[in-house]
This record gives structure tokens, sequence and C-alpha cells, in this order.
């Protein structure tokens, strides 16, 4: 990994709370690997904001990139990858890129993304500590890769409080009839972890997926997995950097399992299951944890019409103009329909939607994105949602996402519309109870806004919201809002002529960040084994450094 860049921030205007304490932190994607199409593919940019100021007064803010030991291998070795043979005996073309989310265990961090296993790190230092998981624990990689073993798994999967587990699930992807550059199969594994010992998974027979499960969540009774819209990767793109071929599904399935039925017995036979379909693609799911035994309430963050790998390249034009699009405008994506954001309570024993309301203001809040909430209550259901709306562009919907998601069954838009204006972002708060929105801010023209963390306040109700975002200017600031008023714009400003603007994805907060005491370890050696030693130069070279870095983490 490199070296943590850090920044002095400066107040641009208002005043910054002396009560305020913890850490915010921030992870996305950072540079491309040379033969990465996406930029959703890339290796990580970990952040970390220290809300309180140090000794010398200072507000830090540090940045570092998440290079594991086969980012690091193939930065060292990037001739090699050069020949399509490094992909079918290392691994690849994706490595680890732990550039989506996090999850806590107490005072423990933890990196994740969709397509490998999560990381913990030292939250002092920054650097990545040890990967979750063997292979073997997790059911094996989908195929040969003796650098970076494939095992993707969610990148917000759900530590349970309660039960002392973190739920999790499982897959090995191999394309549809083997034959497939559009769709793949993905026989469910579920997985739980108790932070110290072994992965243990079970199978989940007749729930063949066919899309990724972006995020599991769990009540007292149930654990929920979402079968996810919006990063379908494709055999296709994946292997032979083909564009987006076939939209994915036009409903959301969440695959209901009871926690009465891990049991060890289960381990060899498989538990069952209940699959409930809702209509409209969804990508964040989030549970009421109190359930009656028979009901599941949650919420859906919608994401019709979005597909991050059919952002904009050169080769795409306007849909309506039939225009080239812009460099600015290159490797950007919009939603091709309005997304609203839905509450649903699940029958689980009919196996089917017993009410559902949407939050749909197709006049200010378009763009639904991600949420946070007061990580104190056990049950999230006890605190409001403090919701990011990502805001809108009709001159970023390219005619090819037209194609695949202009006429969806569901859609809310009528077929092939979607306005030709321009709609800002929106910080809004999600009363969970009533259903609606209770207060919004709506950001300046031209402002990106993303990671919106909730920040509680030390030993009293309330709080604070902390935004990382990209002025009209195209600076990076921080803005703080009293989240109790919200409407009234942030009480302070910040910002750094130096910090650079990094692609935000998702976002957690921690009262702490010290020097890792766990003593959990995965070797990098152990998990790779011996058979390496049989591969061919330059090949064996790059395993060896990838072995070196890992032991010198």
């Amino acid at each position: 990994m490199s070296a943590t860049r850090t920044y002095a921030m400066r107040l641009l205007d208002g005043a910054w709370p002396k009560d305020i304490h913890g850490h915010h932190w921030i992870n996305g994607t950072g540079k491309r690997l040379p033969w990465q199409q996406h930029s959703i593919f890339a290796p990580g940019v970990l952040q970390r904001f220290d809300l309180q100021p140090d000794a010398g007064g200072e507000l830090r803010w540090h940045v570092r990139d998440t290079h594991a030991y086969d980012v690091q291998a193939a930065l060292a070795h990037p001739e090699v990858f050069e020949d399509p043979r490094a992909f079918q005996v290392l691994g690849g073309p994706l490595l680890t890129g732990l550039n989506n989310s996090f999850f806590l265990i107490e005072d423990r961090v933890f990196l994740t993304a969709d397509f490998n296993r999560p990381w913990e790190i030292d939250p002092q230092s920054m650097q990545l500590a040890s990967v979750v998981g063997r292979v073997r624990e997790w059911g094996g990689a989908s195929r040969l890769a003796l650098l970076s073993p494939s095992v993707p798994t969610s990148a917000h999967p759900y530590y349970d409080r309660h039960d002392g587990l973190l739920y999790n699930y499982a897959c090995r992807v191999v394309p549809r009839d083997g034959t497939s550059l559009a769709h793949t199969e993905r026989p469910l594994r579920l997985a739980t972890w108790d932070g110290h010992g072994a992965v243990r998974t079970w199978e989940v027979p007749g729930a063949g997926l066919t899309q990724y499960v972006h995020e599991v969540g769990a009540t007292r009774n149930f654990v929920l997995l979402l079968e996810s819209c919006s990063f379908q990767i494709e055999p296709g793109i994946e292997w032979l950097g083909l564009p987006k071929q076939a939209p994915h599904l036009p409903v959301s399935n969440v695959y209901v399992v009871r926690k009465a039925d891990l049991t060890e017995e289960n381990r060899t036979r498989g538990v069952p299951f209940t699959k409930i379909e809702i209509p409209l693609e969804a990508f964040h799911l989030l549970a009421d944890y109190e359930d009656d035994g028979r009901h599941v309430d949650l919420w859906l963050t919608h994401g019709n019409g979005l597909d991050f790998l059919a952002a904009n390249t050169a080769a795409d034009v306007h849909w309506k103009s039939g225009q080239p699009f812009a460099r600015w405008q290159l490797d950007r994506f919009i939603n091709a329909d309005y997304t609203p954001v839905g509450h649903y309570r699940l029958d689980v024993a009919r196996g089917r939607v017993a009410a559902s309301e949407r939050i749909i203001d197709v006049d200010r809040l378009w763009g639904a994105g991600v949420w946070s909430w007061d990580p104190r209550p056990a049950n999230p259901a006890d605190s409001p949602l403090y919701m990011s709306w990502l805001g809108y562009d009709g001159g970023l919907v390219s005619r090819r996402l037209m194609d695949l998601y202009g006429d969806r069954p569901h859609r809310v838009l009528p077929p092939h519309q979607v306005p030709e204006g321009v709609f800002p972002p929106v910080l809004g708060v999600i009363d969970w109870r009533r259903k609606d929105v209770s207060q919004t801010y709506v950001y300046p023209a031209g402002t990106t806004t993303l990671a919106n963390q909730f920040i509680p306040r030390r030993g009293e109700a309330g709080g604070w919201v902390g935004v990382y975002l990209l002025s009209p200017k195209r600076d990076v600031q921080y803005w703080l809002f009293d989240a109790a008023r919200i409407p009234a714009g942030p009480i302070a400003r910040l910002g750094h002529p130096d910090l650079r603007p990094e692609r935000t994805i998702h976002h957690t907060w921690t009262a702490t960040a010290p020097r890792r005491s766990a003593t959990y370890q995965v070797a990098i050696a152990d998990d790779l084994g011996d058979d390496w030693r049989h591969l061919p130069e330059p090949f064996r070279r790059v395993v060896e450094t990838g072995l070196r870095c890992a032991d010198v983490g």
C-alpha cells in the first residue's frame, strides 16, 4: 500500500462544534489498473476524517490507497498482464478491489466489495491487516486463480450485535450453461463468521441466483439476502471487455432464511428458504430488527434504470439528440427511470408482499442513493434515515442505457421517457414510522454529493450529518449539518485546496481509531497453496512478489 496522505482541513464558513467526536470513514474507487475498462473495478481509496482537532488544533483528513498484495504485484509487473494468459492463471482482471463499503465489529473496521472477500484494516494506520476467511472456507473460487482467487461476497454483510455473528453470502459464478456472455448462474451459500474462527457456510438448494447480493440484512428470526441490481458483471464484460449485453432483472428478489435453520446438521443437507419478489429493481436493504416470527418490515433503495456498467463511453450518444458526449460526461452514470425509496411488509409464511408504500417526488427527489442512521440503537428502525438523493442530469442519458432500460415492465415513468432537465442533489430525513420525508435540504446546482454520515453526539440524543461533496467549482468540501435542523443548511464547511476528488461510494462512523488488537490472521501463502511454484516465468515471479507484499502487510 502507498503512504498515507494527510491534510489539515481549513474552515471555509461557520463554526466547528467543540463537542463532536469520532471518525468519518469513506470508501471508494481509485485509479484503474491499465486493463480495467470500468472505474468501479478499480482498487480502493480509503479516507478517514478525524472529527476532533489534534494536539495542534488541526482537523486532519487522511487518504490511503488500499492496494492488497495482488494489486501490488500487478503494479510491480504491469507488462505481465499484457499477456492474456495472466488472467487465465493468476486471476483477474478485477483482482482485490476493496472499493465499496465497511462493516464494524466493535472497534474493528473491515473493507468490502462485491467481487472479493472482506479485509480487516488497522484503524490507526489504515493499512490492510488480514483477509477474512480462507478460500476453502467460503466454498472455493469460481475458477483457477493462483494469485487472486475470486470469491464474491456482499459489499454489505450484516453484523448482528445480538447474535455476535456476521451474516454474509458466497457463490461460485459460472456463465449460464457455460456459453453465455451476458448471464451467470450463482448457486447460493449463506455464510456466518464470529470474528475469530472459521467462516461457516450453508448451501441453499434451489436458490439459484442470476445476480449478485449487494446487501444482506437480518432480523431477530431471519436472514435476508437481496438479489441486487445495477452492478451485474457479465462474463463478456469481465473477460473480453465487451459492452453491457443485457439489463438486470426488472424485480427485486429477497431470499429469506430462518436463523433457526442454520444448524450443524443443515450444513450437510442445506437450508430451506423463501423467495419473495418485489416489483422494481433495488440495491440497498434495511430491515426492522424486531419481527413477529412471520412478517418482516424493510426499506429498499430502488435502482431501476441505474447500471454502473453502462456508464457513458466515447462510443455512446445522447438518447434523444444523438450527439456524442463531451469529455466531462464520460464514465458517468445516471438513471433511465425515477428511482423511489420503498417500504415493504413481507409475509414470510406466504412468500409474498403484504403491504407496500413508496416515496415518490418527481419534482424534487431524484437519484435515491445511500442512507445512514444513528448507530447507537441496536435496531435501525429506532432511528431516522438520513438519505442522500444524488440528483439527475438528463444530458447524461445515453441511447444505450435507454435501449436497455427504457421499456421495463415496472417503470415509474412512462416507457422511453425521462426528463431533459437537471435536478440537484438533496439531503433528506426519512421518518421510519411515518414512512415519509420529514426534512430536506437542496444542494446548490452543480454539487456532487454522496457520503452523508450520521455522527452521534457524545452522551446525548441527536447529532450531526457530515457530507463529503464536490462544490459547483469542483473542489472537495466537507459540510456539517445539525441533524435536527437539516433545512437550515450546513453549520460548518471545510476544505483543502490539495484534497483530490475521489469517487466515493460508502461510509461509516467510529468513536475511536485505535491500533488493531485482534489476533485473527489468514496467511495468504497458506491460502494460495504451492501449485503456483510450477508456473512458468514470468507468472511465477508475479506470485512471488505478491507473497512478499503479503508478508510485509
